[in-house]
């Protein structure tokens, strides 16, 4: 949810290291964060052992969803390097801090790496809100049982490492350490769910390879998926689950169940790939190859055959690109990287590949045939766009049907599939042409795909060439760490952004889904003053009802909290955050605090609510700032400026917030509006609301940014306008009457000799009617 100027050292470190990798593949691969992002050295020497990753694979791997991914990584993107790192060279450890945490209890810090010495250790354990107690040279005092390890980055250091125990569930301690302590959550033992072979479930270590998993020639177990299951949130929004067996046409339940328009499954096309800067249509890097499909079994492989230009990414944004031959293979969790010799033999022949080498993407498979008609998956959403002409691949145009995806980073791509097939396509709808955003780490691109052409079971050995190389004798080694990236650089703008014309538009063309149907809510929601509000559901936690005074210039505002209860029956903590923008961060770009109300309750479940400002230092759990300094920053919520009528009540298990906010009282040129002048509603408020884990203010187990767009009058307003009405229709009736009087006497002589000759019709025509 950060931009990545905020995000803390470890990660600005990761960062730039892999954006240059995902330059094409709509598959995956931020796992190589999990053998490239942990390294502690300030720049990308020419000798570091993945500067050839870098080099030669640069131009082949771009994914989808790629910015969240370096944000948050798979399950476990950093297990397999940081488990094995504990003892490895230059990580020993180095000592360890066990204090007592007002958050957690009994906790320790491991101290790894050659950097820390007496005195930073001494610093670290008696900095702000941690007073422990130094063991040099000892490690950490397990907890038992362990959930996993939080690694946290200290640049010129190495490594804290902090052992965590099960309180909570794993994916709460998960939560713990990658949102609030900034670290890389390792899971061991029972939390760890994706492992399969023995493993040193205390150290975090694995026996055998460094992986700790199974990892056959066609992919690697951590238990396998069923068909059609798609890869954790955000990642799932475009890719299937690394653990899947594949994907099929015909998925009972999806959207595109039977759509004609998603992806074929067995396919292969020619690629050309062109990037561009942000603000220009000049063609900056350009590059050709071929791509191969089996979606049914998860695998997919991409060669690259030449390449030319600056590849611009946030490593290096002036990259000369030298062409090399290269190939990339993507097998459910496991992907290959191979480099081709030199001359003209065929990218088949075993005997001419160079290097090989592979890495473990975990959770993150491939891409799902129907990926960008739905929007399934965290943080994402699609819109369909109709048929449009456009020039493909030659002169004449091609007519072709379009859609939106919008990803994470509030970016989207646009794919352009063929609507009239022909003769040669066999009535095939072929993916044409994909426009791809940056994403904040390289231009944007467009992919042409050409000269399609459907595959078969007799082309699996394209996909297991490196099982073929090695049965002859060749080497394909996990991947190796080494030093660090640079972490100087900004981010890359997008023309690909999404604007305020986005709207939701899920149209599959499937034969068999029906769209749900959204319940008709037919009762109204009323405020004291017996007010309809406008419903607005947040989430599956939270309905918000509204409606706005323009006299008062206030927001009504109604938070209502269901199903929120802990397993142990009581009311956890939970909070109601303002947003500046559209942005999903916990605190504004520019560091600053986030004004939120929090409501508690009692051990007797009374609840109160709180108003006041949570710093960024909130994010650092136990390092910096504790529950008590964030509350003590809080006043009670009848007493907040800009607040009144705050109140907080608990009925039938509803956690109900009811507040006023006066907005700003200016007009949008800065005006100000005296209270006897009515102003507009807001267009919209950004927020955010948390649902803890406990009672006491700690982790959040739920945390969804949303919007209020609608605010009409509040009921009081309402009446008072009526009236206005009513009275100025009085006014000009009266009015019209008066100016009418003298015209009546004038007219009178004539209605009557009128009425009498219409009456003598109707007498003469039988008719009974009297005037």
């Amino acid at each position: 949810h950060q931009h990545p100027s905020q995000y803390p050292p470890s990660r600005k470190r990761l960062l730039p290291f892999l954006a240059p990798m995902m330059l094409r593949c709509s598959s995956s691969l931020l796992a190589l964060s999990g053998v490239l992002s942990a390294f502690g050295k300030p720049s990308l020497l020419p000798n570091h052992p993945t500067a050839d990753l870098l080099r030669d694979f640069g131009g082949s791997l771009r994914c989808p969803y790629a910015s969240e991914w370096l944000v948050k990584g798979p399950k476990t993107a950093h297990r397999d390097l940081m488990a094995s790192r504990r003892m490895s060279e230059g990580n020993e450890v180095a000592g360890s801090c066990a204090y007592e945490s007002t958050w957690s209890g009994p906790s320790c810090i491991e101290f790894r790496g050659l950097g820390w010495d007496a005195s930073s250790m001494a610093d670290r354990c008696n900095g702000p809100m941690v007073e422990g107690t130094i063991s040099s040279g000892v490690a950490c005092a397990l907890p038992d049982p362990m959930a996993g390890w939080c690694h946290i980055e200290v640049e010129g250091k190495g490594t804290e490492a902090h052992p965590l125990g099960t309180a909570g569930g794993c994916s709460m301690v998960e939560q713990a350490c990658t949102n609030f302590m900034g670290g890389t959550f390792a899971a061991v033992g029972s939390c760890d769910t994706s492992a399969s072979g023995d493993k040193d479930d205390t150290s975090g270590g694995a026996e055998g390879d460094e992986s700790g998993m199974s990892h056959g020639g066609k992919g690697w177990s951590m238990g396998e998926a069923s068909i059609c299951s798609i890869a954790p949130g955000a990642i799932g929004a475009a890719h299937q689950a690394g653990n899947s067996p594949g994907y099929r046409s015909d998925c009972s339940g999806t959207p595109g169940e039977s759509s004609p328009y998603m992806w074929p499954l067995k396919w292969t096309a020619e690629t050309m790939w062109q990037s561009m800067p942000f603000g220009s249509d000049e063609v900056a890097y350009k590059s050709t190859g071929k791509v191969y499909y089996q979606l049914d079994k998860n695998w997919k492989r991409m060669d690259r055959y030449t390449e030319e230009g600056q590849l611009r990414a946030i490593f290096d944004p002036n990259n000369e690109r030298v062409a090399t031959r290269t190939t990339v293979l993507h097998r459910g969790g496991r992907m290959v990287f191979i480099k081709w010799g030199n001359g003209t033999d065929t990218m088949e022949d075993i005997t001419n590949i160079a290097e090989c080498s592979w890495t473990n993407l975990q959770v993150v498979g491939n891409i799902r045939p129907d990926w960008f008609l739905d929007g399934r998956g965290d943080s994402t959403d699609t819109q369909y766009l109709g048929n449009q002409h456009v020039f493909y691949a030659s002169d004449a145009p091609r007519l072709v049907k379009q859609w939106r995806k919008k990803d994470f980073a509030s970016q989207y791509f646009t794919m352009s599939m063929g609507e009239n097939p022909t003769t040669d396509e066999n009535g095939i709808h072929w993916p044409l042409m994909m426009n791809v955003p940056g994403e904040g780490f390289g231009d944007d691109s467009l992919i042409v795909y050409r000269n399609h052409a459907e595959l078969t079971d007799d082309d699996d050995g394209l996909f297991l060439i490196d099982e073929a190389y090695m049965s002859a004798g060749g080497e394909c080694p996990l991947r190796a760490e080494g030093g660090g990236p640079p972490t100087d650089r900004e981010h890359i703008p997008s023309n690909l952004e999404v604007d305020e014309g986005w709207i939701s538009n899920q149209y599959t063309f499937s034969p068999v889904w029906v769209p749900p149907i959204e319940e008709v809510v037919e009762e109204e929601y009323t405020n004291d003053l017996n007010d309809p509000l406008a419903l607005t559901q947040a989430g599956d936690e939270v309905t918000v009802a509204s409606c706005f005074d323009p006299i008062e210039n206030e927001v009504h505002l109604t938070a209502m909290f269901e199903d929120i209860r802990t397993d142990d029956g009581n009311i956890p903590w939970l909070a109601l955050a303002f947003r500046e923008d559209e942005d999903c961060l916990m605190n504004p770009r520019d560091g600053g605090d986030t004004e939120v109300i929090f409501i508690l309750a009692d051990d007797d479940g009374q609840v109160s609510a709180t108003h006041g400002p949570m710093s960024p230092s909130a994010r650092r759990m136990g390092r910096g700032t504790e529950a008590d300094d964030i509350l003590g920053a809080q006043v009670p919520l009848d007493e907040a400026i800009g607040f009144s009528h705050g109140s907080v009540s608990i009925e039938d298990d509803i956690v109900s917030l009811h507040f006023r906010r006066t907005m700003e009282p200016t007009t949008p040129t800065g005006v100000a509006i005296s209270r006897s002048s009515e102003v507009d509603p807001p267009q919209v408020m950004h927020l955010t609301y948390a649902v803890g884990t406990r009672q006491e203010l700690g982790y959040h187990r739920v945390r969804k940014c949303f919007e209020v767009t609608e605010f009409p009058l509040c009921g009081r307003m309402r009446e008072e306008n009526a009236k206005v009405e009513e009275s100025k229709k009085k006014e000009k009736e009266i009015t019209e009457v008066e100016a009418s009087g003298d015209e009546k006497k004038d007219t009178s002589s004539s209605t009557e000799r009128f009425s009498i000759f219409v009456s003598t019709i109707l007498v003469l025509t039988g008719t009974v009617f009297f005037i």
